[in-house]
């Protein structure tokens, strides 16, 4: 467990680009795999964290995702962090 948060933070760290798209394959082989809700998915607490917000383009997308701020990660069946997302909520 150690050596698999050692890697999913040395994920965080590295640029987007170059080096990470090398170590995303590498955690993938080991069985942790990332998960990265996509804009528009219903935002659910049991498996999200809400770590901010933005005003929702229209009432229709109140409560959902507007972007991942952070993937969460799952080592097999077990969540090893949950993905922390931008949410929509409505305006004023």
């Amino acid at each position: 467990a150690g050596l698999v948060m050692a890697l999913i933070d040395l994920a965080d760290r590295v640029p987007k680009r170059g080096s990470q798209a090398r170590l995303q394959p590498s955690l993938s082989r080991a069985g942790v795999h990332s998960l990265e809700p996509a804009t528009g998915d219903v935002f659910d607490a049991t498996r999200m964290c809400g770590v901010s917000s933005a005003p929702a383009p229209d009432a229709s997308w109140v409560g959902r995702v507007a972007s991942t701020d952070r993937a969460g990660y799952r080592d097999g069946a077990t969540v090893v962090r949950v993905p922390e997302v931008v949410v929509y909520t409505a305006e004023g």
